[in-house]
């Protein structure tokens, strides 16, 4: 299973794991029949031609006295990549293909929250795609190690260098409709797909693997979390020092490696870097507050200290599938 966890699509149908280690796919089948794993698709909007990548925060009061309307408006605006809330915090993992759009989504967003005559915070780390730096793309491996009790495969800090391409990726509209048809079903087969679809089954062999072949399109494979024993979320934002880039690189790669028993996705740029980290209580999530406010300090590569939220997952309200709208496909 931890092995499993660092898998990408193409590898797994080979029977082998991100990081080289063999695997018994009738043993992939039953983990997820079993519910111990679920798939995802995740669309590489950064490589198809979006602009700015963001990770917002907004504490407000979301489950009492919020008119659930609103929180559906939230799901529709336009670059809404994932996102995930509890009672008390909403956090939106989004790409845009532009500033200007990314203000106008932040906008819309607040205007909505100022309607419901409540005090809200909305916290934004925003990020050019043309300087993204991967250090962990949702992977799992390093928990289901460390709650397991059990020794994490040996993978490499920063694997993913992203390379921005200036161009949006040329998709038909066969390709459009089956990308969104991915991301909107990303359990059913592809007999069913081409179905619902319209879009026969070796156009969607041929152009899915077209996808990945190209970083357009990722499967990840996602842990159950309460079979894991893991109750708190964290989320950090954190503002690097304006120094040179290639230090503060080098210094979160070796950062990475030590978090990476409690952190699934970690990125930076040459001025920001966002972490989203699992724990199994809010005394370990404290612990490793700690750890992290630590090291950073002993590397002196913040310009202010960190926005840190905390959710508990329990109580929270996980997404079913990562989306793009319709309108990202047209700009």
């Amino acid at each position: 299973m931890v092995d499993l966890l660092g898998a990408s699509d193409p590898q797994v149908t080979r029977g082998h794991t991100a990081n080289g280690t063999d695997v018994n796919t009738g043993a992939l089948k039953r983990l997820v029949s079993c519910d111990m794993v679920r798939w995802f698709k995740v669309p590489s909007a950064w490589a198809m031609g979006g602009d700015v990548l963001g990770m917002h925060v907004t504490r407000a009061p979301l489950i009492h006295g919020t008119d659930p309307l609103i929180l559906c408006r939230w799901r529709s605006l336009p670059f809404t990549l994932m996102n995930t809330m509890d009672r008390d915090t909403l956090l939106c993992l989004s790409v845009h293909p532009s500033y200007t759009r990314l203000s106008m989504a932040l906008s819309t967003w607040k205007r909505e929250l100022a309607g419901q005559r409540f005090d809200y915070t909305v916290m934004s780390t925003e990020m050019p795609c043309s300087d993204l730096y991967f250090h962990d793309l949702f992977s799992f491996e390093g928990i289901a190690a460390r709650e397991l009790g059990v020794e994490p495969p040996s993978v490499e800090s920063g694997l993913h260098d992203i390379q921005h391409k200036a161009e949006r990726a040329k998709l038909n509209s066969t390709q459009v409709r089956l990308m969104r048809g991915l991301l909107d079903h990303p359990a059913i087969p592809s007999s069913a797909l081409s179905d619902t679809l319209g879009i026969n089954r070796q156009s969607i062999a041929r152009y899915r693997s077209q996808f990945m072949r190209e970083g357009l399109l990722r499967r990840i494979a996602v842990p159950n979390l309460d079979m894991l024993g893991i109750g708190v979320l964290g989320a950090f934002q954190f503002e690097l020092a304006l120094c040179e880039p290639d230090i503060i690189r080098e210094r979160l790669r070796g950062l990475s490696r030590e978090f990476r028993p409690f952190s699934f996705l970690n990125v930076s740029s040459f001025s920001s870097q966002f972490m989203l980290t699992l724990h199994g209580d809010f005394g370990g999530f404290q612990r490793d507050v700690r750890e992290v406010l630590k090291r950073y300090d002993e590397e002196g590569i913040l310009r202010a200290p960190p926005f840190i939220s905390v959710m508990t997952i329990p109580e929270m309200f996980w997404p079913d599938r990562c989306s793009l709208s319709d309108d990202f496909f047209r700009y």
